[in-house]
């Protein structure tokens, strides 16, 4: 769907419900495309989560976190 994009959108941050958001149609400035969230399945998302880059980003996460909550190594 195309929208006229207005102050109210901007207000919204892009989100306009819980299944769609608007963004702007590139190349036109006062147009929107709004567009449908995609939705993933449970088994989806639990396949996507075990994948090994994924597990990796999660490890490098809480080492980043461990380091931030401790006063020494993260003054340094």
């Amino acid at each position: 769907m195309k929208a006229k994009w207005a102050s109210i959108i901007e207000d919204l941050q892009g989100n306009v419900d819980q299944r769609h958001y608007a963004r702007h149609i590139p190349g036109n400035g006062e147009w929107a495309a709004v567009c449908q969230k995609p939705e993933l399945s449970k088994k989806t998302k639990q396949k996507k989560a075990s994948l090994p880059h994924v597990k990796e980003f999660g490890v490098l996460i809480a080492t980043c976190k461990e380091i931030l909550h401790d006063s020494e190594r993260r003054a340094a």
